[in-house]
């Protein structure tokens, strides 16, 4: 079921979790060119058990223009929303943000 979403979405698989779970990139891409919101991209891959590659997402915001101040805010409050408060400060912080 997952391998539909990411080929429905072209998400491009990017690894694997050591519990094995999929992780994914090209993120940016559906925010960017397709304006759906981190938030609702996040939960969509919460309900599929799917794991965003964090250090990729970053890169493409990087990539599109973004600062690390904005990036820092638009991840923040998107990840609190998904995933709770805990994981957020894991996240900003492993991303150096």
């Amino acid at each position: 079921m997952s391998s539909s979403l990411i080929r429905v979405t072209n998400m491009n698989i990017t690894g694997m979790t050591l519990d094995g779970k999929i992780t994914v990139g090209n993120i940016g891409k559906f925010y960017f060119q397709k304006g759906i919101p981190l938030n609702i991209i996040f939960d969509c891959l919460i309900k599929k058990d799917i794991v965003v590659d964090w250090i990729s997402l970053k890169d493409e915001l990087i990539n599109n223009g973004m600062s690390l101040n904005r990036i820092k805010h638009l991840l923040s409050e998107n990840i609190n929303d998904s995933y709770g408060k805990q994981y957020r400060d894991d996240i900003i912080s492993r991303l150096g943000l």
